[in-house]
């Protein structure tokens, strides 16, 4: 990947609507102070939100260790930074009410809990702005149904 403005976004190109998942992303990108990893609904736009101003209609982790949910801002206990290769994953419960993502570093046993989110579909994506290069992989992606 390569960040070289603020609307650059890798973005799923199937959406999910009730399917409960987690993900797990191996992330590479050194030196970036703008990376979001996480989920977008379907009235966030591309061309139009970026996320460095903590936009509505996002639910992402932020590389500083910030968690932002639909603009609010979330510091949790443990602060873990993306500045070295890490993986960080992702579980998402659509099929009950409230819908939910949480996030968590499996190498390090971090749980940063978990947090309501709405929408009526969703994609996993990872953004980046400025000059932000490195990789983002995704290593596995399975059903929680």
């Amino acid at each position: 990947m390569k960040g070289i403005s603020c609307y650059t976004h890798f973005v799923t190109d199937i959406g999910f609507e009730n399917q409960d998942f987690q993900i797990e992303f191996e992330v590479d990108v050194p030196n970036s102070e703008y990376l979001y990893l996480g989920l977008i609904n379907n009235l966030y736009s591309v061309s139009k939100d970026c996320c460095c101003t903590n936009p509505s209609n996002a639910f992402y982790y932020r590389n500083y260790g910030a968690i932002i949910i639909n603009r609010f801002v979330y510091k949790p206990d443990k602060i873990i930074e993306l500045k070295n290769k890490k993986i960080l994953g992702m579980k998402v419960y659509l099929n009950k009410y409230p819908k939910q993502v949480g996030f968590y570093f499996p190498e390090m046993y971090a749980d940063l809990g978990y947090y309501d989110i709405k929408g009526d579909s969703f994609r996993v994506f990872f953004a980046s702005c400025m000059s932000s290069k490195g990789t983002v992989k995704i290593l596995n992606c399975i059903s929680l149904n």
